[in-house]
């Protein structure tokens, strides 16, 4: 009998570390964003961002236009870091920090450039970014809500 108790109880507290340990995966948006003045994109691909990133950058920045490079939909969970490419030279890492945070490093050729943290259950929108020379900037924006373009899309 006092076998079974301790077997039972063992269990128990097995049962609850796994259960506190595991932080459900949680979905997070990645867009990589060019500002310039230019009218129409590099690249036929590129698209408009959406309104309400619009109403976060236009009033910050000196840029007419924000083109979406790139749109990624990132699962991240405890443990594991996740890689995303943004350019040839550029990546960005999400890691789920103490539970309870999204930290954030871009890199640049292997180098650090940027490092920013945002708590997992926030609807905010972080916004990491940089120049690449006079006429443009990149922004990376790493969002919760699912992006839209400014045509809707």
């Amino acid at each position: 009998m006092v076998r079974l108790f301790w077997l039972f109880l063992i269990a128990a507290l097995a049962a609850r570390t796994v259960g506190t340990a595991a932080e459900p995966a949680v979905t997070l948006f990645v867009q990589y964003i060019r500002g310039t003045n230019e009218q129409k994109p590099k690249d036929p691909k590129w698209k408009l961002v959406g309104p309400k990133l619009s109403k976060r950058l236009s009033p910050v920045f000196r840029w007419q236009n924000y083109w979406e490079v790139s749109q990624q939909a990132v699962t991240v969970q405890n443990a594991k870091v996740n890689m995303v490419p943004l350019s040839e030279s550029r990546r960005l890492e999400l890691e789920l920090v103490n539970g309870k945070e999204v930290e954030m490093r871009v890199y640049q050729n292997r180098n650090l450039t940027r490092k920013a943290r945002q708590p997992l259950h926030s609807n905010h929108m972080e916004i990491i970014g940089g120049s690449w020379d006079r006429e443009t900037c990149w922004f990376v924006v790493v969002r919760h809500d699912k992006p839209q373009s400014q045509d809707g899309e």
